[in-house]
């Protein structure tokens, strides 16, 4: 009885702390209605956001630097591409290493962060997972994509732990034509890749406003290529080849409520045979993977000072892995047969803006999710975690510097388990003139171990975790500059620069203990900067280049180290488009220097790639497109793989030739 007792009682302060900041929105918003009430005008104004941004371009106002990449973009990326390899592309600052190509797990490195530095969001809520803290992107389809929204810098105030380097938000399309309309693209390459998808949408009119649905479905299929040179491989190899099978079908629904609330629906399943190629004694090895998908948010605008929005999610992912080996007299070693890992992540958030005293903004959120995992392939002992969150973010307004847009704010953040984190941060706008923004931040910012740290004991792997594991915090500061400026030709010129400084305290990190590597918070501090500069220039409505470079500077201490993270990457494009964009073509390279594994070095490679494409019609129906990657068919190391031996390069794609039609009506 006793224990049920404490079970309940800590239950019912799991739902106070989530339910408290729900109650200071409802009396904020009240304090806000009450605060315009006398106004006889009914007609609601909406003075910042609308109801279609997100709180990630919203913060772009106030000294976050944002970048955009566009739908254009997206679909000028490649026929076959994946969301890894649009990322690699388009984004300053932000280094992604795909080393066996499409639909693989990808290295991240953002601002000169660890891969689970970057926080991956989809139309505002969270991606990575809490089970390794990893990044699964490999299997979102493209056609669902309208834009990519990228905020640079610690992010951890409005979005918690992982936000350390960066947040990229993924927005999903929304239906709008009010006749029914899609598109439907057939492709394939040099790979013998094999890809179809398509979309269709409509929106249309009703009593209290404007519903719109729309739906895809994907399918590419690839043998794939060979991720190791036939000189690497170890032993009997019965699969030299990293292919896939990828599937994914999804729904999206909106509706608009009179111009002021807008409720959003989106949905997605997506069925994936993926091999997981090795050069050890390799036979076969395939992860089959269900992962399903599902947003809900519903945004309100009470008054022309008030909105609130409320946003539910879960990401649902499950896996089955087959592996097995030759061993040195021929038979045949079953490593994992139908081998079990998966995990659950769903979660509510809430949120409310007000103006208060005048033109100061206030924001307010709450943010808690839950989590549960289980691994039959790496034996981790708990499977269950919840974490909740407050925030409180004030936007003043200075009557006698009008030009300035500053904010502060502070979170706190409660992981079961007795982990907890405290953040706080400062940033500013200001406006010199039409064509120049300056900018900065400062603060603090955290990423709470996750279950493999806490919770590992796996005597095969030998590795362990420790459940007393102490969040790792760290301090930031990013400065920089944007500018701009049009020609009546219709060219353009724009430049950024940002530096940044970060202080990494208790590093989360493995130390050996004995024949087991343990999970430990570091002694001391691991100190990194950086410079990133980008530019893009438009002679007229057609010829453009651009160009974007990163020097990160990156220490080591204790024994403690940051790996695969390029010291120096650059990247640059040129590109045509014909009047009325008929057809263009475009050429990109980019330059990767040294990275470090460990005690071992790599990269040191540059890779070209060209693309084209062309409407048949004037209409602009009939598309085709045309990729060509690693067009001089460079053999180059996109990461380091052991062969039992030594460790061996794993390759980057080698050169492939896509084409892909496309037709919209």
């Amino acid at each position: 009885m006793y224990h049920n007792k404490i079970i309940k009682e800590k239950g019912m302060k799991s739902v106070k702390f989530a339910l408290a900041p729900l109650s200071a929105m409802v009396l904020l918003s009240f304090c806000a209605q009450a605060g315009t009430q006398g106004n006889n005008d009914d007609t609601i104004i909406v003075r910042s956001s609308t109801i279609e941004s997100t709180t990630v371009n919203e913060l772009a106002d106030y000294g976050n630097k944002l970048q955009v990449i566009t739908r254009e973009e997206i679909q000028r990326s490649g026929p076959s591409s994946d969301l890894n390899q649009v990322l690699q592309q388009y984004v300053p600052g932000l280094y992604v290493s795909l080393g066996q190509g499409a639909y693989g797990y990808g290295k991240y490195s953002f601002m000169g962060g660890r891969p689970d530095d970057t926080l991956i969001l989809i139309d505002g809520v969270r991606l990575n997972n809490r089970l390794f803290g990893g990044i699964y992107l490999d299997t979102l389809p493209l056609i669902a994509i309208d834009r990519i929204e990228v905020l640079q810098g610690a992010q951890s105030l409005s979005f918690g732990t992982q936000a350390i380097s960066g947040v990229i938000n993924i927005v999903t399309k929304k239906p709008t034509s009010e006749v029914l309309s899609g598109e439907f693209s057939v492709g394939a390459d040099t790979d013998k890749g094999r890809y179809g998808e398509g979309y269709v949408e409509k929106a249309f009119d009703n009593d209290i406003g404007k519903t719109g649905l729309m739906a895809w479905v994907t399918r590419s299929k690839s043998d794939g290529y060979q991720p190791y040179r036939d000189s690497d491989y170890n032993g009997t190899i019965g699969q030299k080849k990293r292919g896939y099978d990828v599937t994914s079908v999804g729904v999206q629904v909106t509706q608009t409520i009179a111009d002021t609330a807008q409720l959003q629906g989106f949905y997605q399943y997506t069925q994936a045979d993926l091999d997981m190629v090795s050069p050890n004694h390799h036979r076969q090895a395939m992860n089959k993977r269900d992962h399903h998908l599902a947003t809900v948010s519903f945004e309100h605008f009470l008054t022309q000072d008030t909105s609130y929005s409320i946003r539910a999610h879960l990401n649902d992912w499950n896996t089955r892995y087959d592996r097995s080996r030759y061993l040195a007299d021929g038979s045949v070693d079953i490593q994992n047969d139908d081998s079990y890992w998966g995990f659950r992540d769903y979660g509510v958030q809430a949120q409310i803006k007000s103006y208060l005293f005048g033109d100061n903004e206030f924001v307010v959120g709450t943010d808690n999710q839950w989590y549960k995992g289980k691994d039959e392939v790496m034996k981790i002992e708990t499977d269950t975690a919840k974490a909740n969150a407050l925030y409180l973010q004030v936007r003043p307004d200075i009557p006698v510097l009008p030009e300035l847009k500053p904010s502060l704010g502070v979170r706190y953040e409660r992981f079961e388990g007795g982990q907890d984190a405290t953040v706080w941060m400062a940033s500013t706008k200001y406006e010199v003139n039409e064509k120049l923004n300056l900018r900065g931040q400062v603060g603090t910012a955290f990423k709470l171990p996750n279950a493999e740290q806490l919770y590992v004991k796996d005597e095969s792997k030998q590795t362990i975790g420790d459940a007393n594991l102490k969040a790792e915090t760290s301090k930031n500061i990013e400065a920089g500059f944007d500018y701009l400026t049009k020609w009546e030709n219709g060219g353009a010129w724009q430049f950024g620069a940002t530096a940044y400084a970060r202080e990494i305290n208790d590093l989360i990190t493995t130390v050996k203990v004995g024949k087991y590597d343990k999970w430990v918070n570091g002694d001391g501090e691991i100190r990194t900067k950086g410079v990133v500069l980008a530019t893009k220039l438009n002679f007229d409505e057609s010829w453009y280049v651009s160009g974007d470079i990163t020097r990160n500077w990156l220490d080591t201490k204790n024994g403690a180290t940051l790996n695969d993270i390029p010291e120096l990457f650059t990247r640059g494009r040129i590109g045509y488009d014909a009047p009325a964009k008929q057809w263009g073509a475009e050429l990109a390279v980019r330059y990767v220097g040294e990275l470090k594994s460990g005690n071992d070095t790599y990269g040191h490679y540059t890779v070209f790639d060209a693309s084209a494409y062309l409407y048949v019609d004037h209409a602009q129906q009939h598309k085709l497109t045309l990729l060509v990657e690693n067009l001089f068919d460079r053999d180059y190391p996109a990461g380091l793989t052991s062969n039992g031996l030594e460790k061996v390069d794993n390759l980057g794609r080698p050169l492939t030739a896509e084409l892909r039609y496309t037709y919209r009506f």
